[in-house]
């Protein structure tokens, strides 16, 4: 099954801001059961694109979010990297970029 995956924020009459991942669902990972012994599922984005940094406010993210956008970011690079050395490798460096850790490494 595929599905939109889009988070906003809106200020009524002002302004709104929404950020969108097209996801399928695959077994959950590592495999797991619920009580009745039903597999669980999970979501995998595949639309990868970098979340533009300069308009992240990183003083309003936990720790543990700021983790999950460096997990996102490096799935990002790892996936695109080999694309755009074929296709597009003046990108590259915009990819790296784009996608540097929050905590440095």
């Amino acid at each position: 099954m595929t599905v939109s995956n889009e988070p906003g924020y809106y200020e009524e009459g002002a302004f709104g801001i929404r950020i969108e991942n097209i996801c399928v669902t695959v077994r959950a990972h590592p495999p797991c059961a619920n009580k009745s012994g039903k597999n669980f599922f999970a979501f995998e984005t595949v639309t990868l694109v970098p979340l533009q940094r300069k308009m992240i406010d990183l003083s309003q993210l936990t720790d543990e979010e700021i983790d999950w956008l460096d997990r996102y970011h490096a799935l990002v690079r790892e996936k695109l990297t080999p694309l755009i050395l074929e296709r597009f490798p003046e990108a590259l460096n915009y990819l790296n970029t784009e996608t540097q850790p929050i905590r440095g490494g």
